[in-house]
C-alpha cells in the first residue's frame, strides 16, 4: 500500500479560532504562492484543495463527514475540492475538541467549526472586493469562489491567496441562511467510503515504518495476575524473533482512562506472524493473584453485599411530596451483564520511542489524553510527543483507553525502534475492559385512588453517574447512584451509550411496569405524564446535561405512535412494546413490535423516531440509529462476558457473536424537522432498544422479564419476580 502522510497544522497562536498572522510572501509576484491557513481548521493550497483539519476521531460512525459540510457551507468551498484529515493530538489547536464520546462531535463543534469557516469566508470576500473595487456586500462565496452580484466576476479561491493575507474579519461574522446551504442537510456520502471499498483507507494497522518491529503480547488472562517465571529459550532461537520483553503491570488510575495494563510477556520479531506464533509457544507460569477464584456468582454476591452497605456518590432526597401521601409504592430491581465491544478492527498502534521525542500512529478516540497519557509514562515534555491519529474499524467507547498505545510505547523503549503491536481477536474481547455489571433499582410511589405520585431510584455502578431529577414531567423523589466498590472485578470501560444504557433498560421497562399496575396503555400513559404544558427543563441541575424539553420528546412519541401502527393490544399474533430516551440533548422513540412462539422471540420491526435538532446528513443519522439497534438487540439477545475461575470465557465471534442479518429486524427511521441546534445520534438509540423488546414481550406473553442477556423466553411467570 502507497504511504501517505498527513500534513502537519501549524500553530499561529493559542486557540483553534485565532486568525493566523500569515506569513506573507518575501521577493516579487512570481514567486511560488504558500498555502493560506487562517486557523487550525482549515487550509487553502495553491491547487485550490481546502484541507479540512479534523479533530474528531473517524470510527465509522460519519462525523468527519457531517463536519465537513458545515465546513463547506460556511466558507463556500466546492465539496469536491475538499480533503479531510485527521488532526494529530494538541490540546492547544483544539481544546476540548478531541474526544469522540458521548455523542458530542457535532454538538460541541458546530458553533466553532462555522465561525472558523465563515471567518475564512469573509476575509476571502474582503481580498476579492478590493480586487474588484466593490463593496463586500455585493460578493458571496460559492463552489470555491467569490462572486460579485455586480460585476458578474468570480474568482478563485487559491488566486486570492496572495491577497487574503492582509485581511482581517469583521467581529460579528455572518453566518450563511438556511436557504442558501448546499450540503446541510443533505445526505451525502462519506467521504471515505470508496476508500473503504477500494481498501485503499488507511489505519493504524496499515502504517509500514523503515527498521520496524512487531509484537504480539501474552497477556495473564485472570486480572490483577502477574509472571511468575516464563522460559522463552526454544522462542528466542526462532528464525525472526528479536527480543523477548516482560511487561510490568500498569494499575487502572482513577479515572480509568490511562492505565490498566496488564502483566505479560512481548515477543518483538520482523513480522507479525512470526511474533504470534512464536508466542504460542511461550512457557509462562502465572500468579493469577486474588481474582483466580472469581466467577459471576461471586460479582452478584459481592453486589448484593455493597447493596446494603452502600456508599453514596450523589443524589439524595427532595421533599415534592411527603411520605403520609404514599399508600403504596411498588419496586423492581433490573441487571445488566458484563459487554465487550467488540470493534470489527482489534485493538494496534504503532509507536516509535526515539529516548527524545516519541511518536505514535493509532486509532484513538481521545488523540489528546493519550498525547498526555504518554508524555507522563515517559517522562517527556507534551511537545516531545506526537500522536497521529488514524481512521479505526469501530470503537464503541473501548478506543479511548490508552493502555493498547501504552504497551507499543513501553516496547519500542526498549530496543528504540519502530514497533507496531496488534492485539488478536481473542486478545481484544477476552483480556479487555468491559462495560460493568450493574443494577438499577426503581420504585414509584402512589397515592389515594392509585393518585401517581413520582419515583424513586437507585442505581448500583462502578461510576456515578448523573440523570434526571424529573422523569416524563413527574418528580424522582429520591435519586442515588452509587458506585460499587466491586468495581475492580473487571477493568471497565465505556461501552456506546455508557450509563444511559443500564439507567433507560430500567426506567423505561419500568414505565410499562407502573402503566400496567395503573391500568393504562403504555404510551398512552407517557404522554399523560409529559401533559401539554410546554415544560423547557426538568432537572434540578441547572448545569446537568439532561435537560429535558418535555415538548420533543412527547413529539417523538406521538410520531412513533403514528408510523408504527401501535395498539395495545396483540395485532395478529404480534405486540408493540415503547421505550422514549433524551440523551444529551437528543431525543429518541422506539416501537418494537415482536412475536412469541412455543418460547422462541421474533422481532419483526423497528420503528424509531428521532429530534436530535438541525440535521446535518440525514443518511449518517438514520445509519446510527440502524446501528444502535443492531448493537442493542446483539447486547439482549446474544450474550455476555461470563467469568470462571478469574477468566474470561469468550474470546471470539463464536462463543460472543453479534446479531446476524437474518435476524436484524426491519428498521424504519423517522427524523423530525427542527430548529434546534444539532445534536449527537451515536447512542440515543441504544438505551431504548433492549426496555422497546422487553414490553413488547410483556404485551405479547404476560412474562416481565428484567435480567439481561434474554436468551430464552420463559414458559411461565417465574420470571416476574
Amino acid at each position: 500500500m502507497e504511504r501517505r502522510f498527513f500534513l502537519k497544522s501549524t500553530s499561529f497562536g493559542a486557540g483553534g479560532l485565532l486568525i493566523s498572522s500569515f506569513i506573507g510572501f518575501m521577493g516579487c509576484e512570481t514567486e511560488p504562492v504558500e498555502p493560506w491557513e487562517p486557523n487550525f481548521f482549515l487550509r487553502i493550497m495553491p491547487d485550490g484543495t481546502v484541507e479540512f483539519s479534523c479533530p474528531q476521531s473517524e470510527i465509522g460512525q460519519g462525523t468527519s463527514t457531517g463536519l465537513t459540510q458545515i465546513l463547506a457551507d460556511e466558507l463556500g468551498a466546492d465539496w469536491d475540492k475538499i480533503k479531510i484529515q485527521l488532526a494529530d493530538g494538541s490540546y492547544e489547536k483544539f481544546p476540548g475538541t478531541q474526544g469522540t464520546g458521548g455523542s458530542n462531535g457535532i454538538r460541541k463543534l458546530w458553533e466553532p467549526l462555522r465561525k472558523a469557516a465563515a471567518m475564512a469566508r469573509e476575509m476571502l470576500i474582503l481580498a476579492a472586493s478590493k480586487k474588484w473595487d466593490v463593496l463586500p456586500v455585493d460578493c458571496y462565496a460559492k463552489d470555491g469562489f467569490v462572486h460579485s452580484t455586480k460585476t458578474q466576476l468570480k474568482i478563485a479561491f487559491e488566486e486570492l491567496l496572495s491577497l487574503v493575507k492582509d485581511e482581517y474579519p469583521s467581529e460579528d461574522i455572518a453566518y450563511k441562511k438556511e436557504s442558501d446551504y448546499q450540503y446541510i442537510g443533505k445526505s451525502i456520502s462519506g467521504h471515505k467510503n470508496k476508500k473503504i471499498v477500494t481498501g485503499s483507507l488507511e489505519y493504524s494497522m496499515d502504517v509500514t515504518l523503515p527498521n520496524m518491529v512487531y509484537a504480539r503480547i501474552v497477556r495473564c488472562p485472570v486480572f490483577g495476575g502477574v509472571v511468575k517465571h516464563f522460559n522463552a529459550d526454544a522462542v528466542e532461537k526462532m528464525p525472526g524473533v528479536i527480543k523477548i520483553v516482560q511487561i510490568e503491570p500498569i494499575p487502572v488510575f482513577e479515572n480509568d482512562f490511562v492505565g490498566g495494563v496488564r502483566s505479560g510477556i512481548a515477543v518483538l520479531a520482523d513480522s507479525s506472524w512470526r511474533a504470534i506464533k512464536a508466542s504460542e509457544l511461550l512457557e509462562i507460569t502465572w500468579d493469577y493473584g486474588a481474582n483466580a477464584s472469581l466467577d459471576e456468582n461471586a460479582i452478584f454476591k459481592e453486589f448484593e453485599k455493597n447493596e446494603k452497605a452502600v456508599n453514596p456518590i450523589d443524589g439524595g432526597a427532595f421533599s415534592d411530596f411527603p411520605n403520609a401521601l404514599i399508600e403504596e409504592t411498588i419496586s423492581a430491581r433490573y441487571t445488566i451483564p458484563y459487554q465487550a465491544n467488540a470493534c470489527m478492527e482489534p485493538l494496534n498502534s504503532v509507536a516509535f520511542h526515539k529516548g527524545y521525542e516519541v511518536e505514535v500512529w493509532a486509532g484513538t478516540q481521545s488523540p489528546q489524553m493519550t498525547r498526555e497519557r504518554i508524555a507522563e509514562l515517559t517522562g517527556l515534555p507534551l511537545a516531545s510527543v506526537i500522536i497521529h491519529n488514524k481512521f479505526a474499524g469501530g470503537g464503541f467507547g473501548r478506543r479511548f483507553f490508552t493502555d493498547f498505545v501504552e504497551e507499543a510505547i513501553i516496547l519500542s523503549g526498549k530496543v528504540r525502534r519502530p514497533v507496531k503491536l496488534i492485539w488478536t481477536r481473542e486478545d481484544t474481547i477476552s483480556a479487555s475492559k468491559y462495560h460493568p455489571y450493574t443494577v438499577e433499582y426503581w420504585s414509584a410511589h402512589l397515592g389515594k385512588n392509585n393518585t401517581f405520585l413520582g419515583f424513586s431510584n437507585r442505581g448500583y455502578f462502578t461510576r456515578a453517574s448523573n440523570y434526571p431529577s424529573y422523569l416524563y414531567g413527574k418528580p424522582i423523589r429520591f435519586h442515588e447512584s452509587i458506585q460499587n466498590s466491586a468495581k475492580q472485578l473487571l477493568p471497565r470501560a465505556s461501552w456506546r451509550s455508557v450509563m444511559a444504557y443500564p439507567w433507560g433498560f430500567g426506567m423505561e421497562s419500568f414505565m410499562d411496569e407502573v402503566a400496567h399496575k395503573l391500568g393504562k396503555d403504555p404510551l398512552a400513559f407517557r404522554l399523560e405524564l409529559l401533559g401539554e404544558a410546554d415544560v423547557s427543563s426538568l432537572n434540578r441541575n441547572p448545569e446537568s446535561p439532561y435537560q429535558l424539553d418535555a415538548r420533543r420528546l412527547r413529539k417523538t412519541l406521538e410520531t412513533a405512535s403514528q408510523k408504527s401502527g401501535y395498539t395495545k393490544t396483540t395485532k395478529e399474533g404480534r405486540a408493540f412494546g415503547v421505550s422514549a430516551i433524551m440523551y444529551n440533548y437528543s431525543y429518541c422513540a422506539h416501537i418494537a413490535e415482536v412475536s412469541v412462539n412455543e418460547g422462541q422471540l421474533k422481532v419483526h420491526k423497528f420503528t424509531s423516531v428521532v429530534d436530535c435538532g438541525k440535521v446535518i446528513n440525514p443518511s449518517q443519522v438514520k445509519s446510527q440509529i440502524e446501528g444502535s439497534i443492531v448493537w442493542g438487540l446483539t447486547a439482549l439477545l446474544k450474550g455476555c462476558i461470563t467469568l470462571k475461575e478469574g477468566r474470561v470465557q469468550q474470546s471470539n465471534f463464536h462463543d460472543y457473536p453479534l446479531l446476524r442479518y437474518s435476524e436484524t429486524p426491519e428498521i424504519e427511521v423517522h427524523l423530525i424537522a427542527s430548529d434546534h441546534m444539532p445534536t449527537g445520534v451515536g447512542e440515543p438509540g441504544v438505551p431504548g432498544v433492549a426496555p422497546a423488546v422487553l414490553n413488547a414481550i410483556h404485551n405479547a406473553t404476560g412474562i416481565r422479564l428484567r435480567d439481561a442477556p434474554v436468551l430464552e423466553i420463559p414458559s411461565t411467570l417465574e420470571a416476574q419476580g
